[in-house]
């Protein structure tokens, strides 16, 4: 049925109605779940540039003890190291690790026996850690 057909006073409200509903459904389509994976996306892709601006960071943001600064054995690094920590700031703390094993939790080893002096990554951040004995 096309609306020319109808008499002028139900064109003259059903075109202005159809208008109004296609917006809305427009509207809801652009808008329906886009939003948090959007904001999801975007605060991943900032805490990745946190890390890489820090891994890439000025030298001279060393830790407050310079002389212990990439020294694993000292326990005073040890000492030092907090939960959500980035890897690049364990690594000024303690150094490079022997050994490293991935996996939805990474662990870095620091000593040759693996079953101390360790640290472990969810996400890119300490979630715990043993020290050297």
């Amino acid at each position: 049925m096309r609306l020319r057909s109808l008499p002028p006073y139900i064109t003259s409200v059903l075109s202005p109605a159809l208008a109004v509903g296609l917006f809305f459904v427009l509207l809801a389509a652009a808008t329906s779940g886009s939003s948090p994976d959007l904001e999801q996306r975007v605060s991943d892709l900032e805490a990745r540039v946190d890390q890489l601006e820090e891994t890439m960071g000025n030298p001279s943001e060393a830790p407050a003890q310079a002389g212990a600064r990439g020294d694993w054995r000292d326990r005073a690094n040890w000492r030092q190291l907090e939960e959500d920590m980035t890897e690049a700031q364990v690594r000024r703390l303690l150094g490079e690790p022997l050994r490293i094993s991935g996996g939805p939790m990474t662990s870095w080893y620091y000593d040759e026996r693996h079953a101390h002096a360790n640290v472990r990554f969810t996400g890119g951040t300490v979630h715990s850690w043993t020290e050297p004995r």
